[in-house]
């Protein structure tokens, strides 16, 4: 029953995520083309007018991969609020499952969502270097440059390798991150949503920065009392307490959602 209640959820979303998605991508194909274009025009004569609208298209693709990325996470907030704290919820309440599972799944396809997002925006990247690259002299490179082209690749690669964990254990805190902050909107949303019927987003948006000030405050506390020296140390230390973020806003919206909720 869990994974038909992933699907619903996905269903619903899909539409949505895969048209903010197809902006994303036909962003990075016009930014590309439009940097193209002024590449050409640098090396010659071109008209003034054309010049600016295509500086003016990069600025706007830029602009909505941004906003849509940022549309991705008010989305899946909106989901989350939708599916649990209106009409919907009445719905949401009687399936038979257990509430952990309610949770889960809407947490998972909400990550889902904005992570295939964030995956459009980098491929649209590459699309836009790829795109762009082509007002380069390729032609003109030789078998030399090429060999050298890759030499230095390879060595830029080689000197990385050392550094591979820490730039992991980066990532990995940058993850955990992400995800500490996704709950912790999902716990404003929830407390919002409960305390105040007329303004719920005003509620939320006043207990996601008052929490997250209390939350900044109590990470520069304990990393400054706990004295860690080493990077390794600092990383762990910020994950742990992510973590520990993560678990304290899942159980207070289960304990908010399972026993404090009234729907009429």
């Amino acid at each position: 029953m869990f994974t038909k209640l992933l699907k619903n959820e996905w269903r619903a979303s899909r539409k949505t995520i895969g048209l903010l998605c197809a902006v994303i991508l036909i962003s990075g194909l016009l930014i590309g083309s439009a940097s193209l274009g002024l590449f050409y025009m640098a090396e010659n004569t071109g008209s003034d007018a054309l010049f600016v609208l295509l500086t003016i298209l990069v600025v706007v693709c830029v602009v909505a991969v941004a906003l849509s990325c940022a549309a991705s996470v008010f989305y899946a907030l909106w989901r989350f609020y939708r599916s649990r704290f209106t009409e919907e919820g009445y719905l949401t309440y009687t399936l038979p499952v257990n509430h952990h599972q309610l949770m889960l799944s809407g947490i998972l396809v909400s990550v889902w969502d904005i992570f295939l997002t964030v995956l459009a925006a980098f491929v649209a990247v590459f699309l836009a270097m790829a795109v762009a690259s082509l007002a380069l002299p390729w032609r003109e490179l030789g078998r030399a440059d090429w060999v050298m082209l890759w030499s230095s690749l390879g060595q830029a690669l080689h000197e990385l390798a050392p550094h591979l964990g820490e730039i992991l254990g980066v990532l990995l805190m940058m993850l955990l991150m992400c995800l500490s902050q996704l709950l912790l909107l999902m716990l404003a949303v929830t407390i919002g949503a409960m305390a105040a019927k007329k303004h719920p987003i005003l509620v939320a948006v006043a207990v996601y920065y008052g929490v997250g000030v209390l939350r900044s405050v109590g990470f520069g506390c304990f990393l400054a009392g706990a004295a860690v020296k080493t990077f390794a140390g600092t990383l762990a230390l910020m994950d742990l307490m992510s973590l520990a973020v993560m678990a304290g806003c899942y159980f207070f919206i289960y304990y908010l959602t399972s026993k404090k909720l009234n729907l009429t």
